[in-house]
């Protein structure tokens, strides 16, 4: 801490600019003594590297006898970047409406599509909201809507399904409670 206050008071910077509590934690833990370990700390990029590495080093070797074993790297995982597809960008629900159309069960066009079936459902549900050509009565009964629409009235200022999931103890899917969701507010009764 007395060497970052040190070199923030020169660069007139306040101290957590130079490292984080973090950064100084791992530091201190891990003592590093070389420029490849320095830079696998926590918080040290190219920038702090080249500015302060030599710095903190010199240090640090001042540490050594306490460090136990070798310099343990972190390990990071990289994310693999998406392949940004080109051309114009795809209706979900309207693909999977249209296999619906297309006499698909909602297992088919969940294996097709490669999404859970409460998914499909919702998009079911979306599409009905927006235009009323998608048939629902195959997904959820009037009396399923009866029994939940009480409920739902309770929760309908945080579009909460997580509660009403509880208060059935899992009897409705939470596609099926958004579909329930859907009717109701669409005020739509089905048969």
């Amino acid at each position: 801490d007395f060497l970052e206050m040190q070199i923030a008071s020169q660069e007139n910077l306040a101290p957590y600019m130079v490292f984080s509590d973090a950064t100084l934690k791992d530091i201190a833990s891990r003592i590093p003594l070389t420029i490849d370990e320095f830079e696998d700390i926590t918080g040290v990029g190219k920038h702090k590297l080249d500015t302060y590495g030599e710095i903190f080093l010199n240090l640090t070797q001042g540490f050594e006898m306490m460090r136990e074993g070798d310099f343990i790297y972190r390990v990071v995982k990289t994310k693999p970047k998406k392949k940004k597809k080109n051309g114009p960008k795809k209706d979900t629900v309207m693909e999977s409406v249209q296999l619906y159309w297309a006499g698909k069960t909602l297992e088919e066009i969940s294996e097709i599509r490669a999404l859970k079936t409460d998914t499909i459902l919702t998009h079911l549900g979306k599409r009905y909201v927006s235009h009323k050509d998608v048939d629902l009565n195959a997904h959820l009964s009037s009396e399923e809507v009866k029994e939940i629409e009480p409920l739902y009235a309770t929760y309908e200022k945080e579009k909460a399904l997580k509660p009403l999931f509880e208060h059935f103890n899992g009897k409705y899917s939470y596609g099926k409670l958004r579909l329930a969701m859907y009717l109701i507010e669409a005020t739509v009764t089905i048969k």
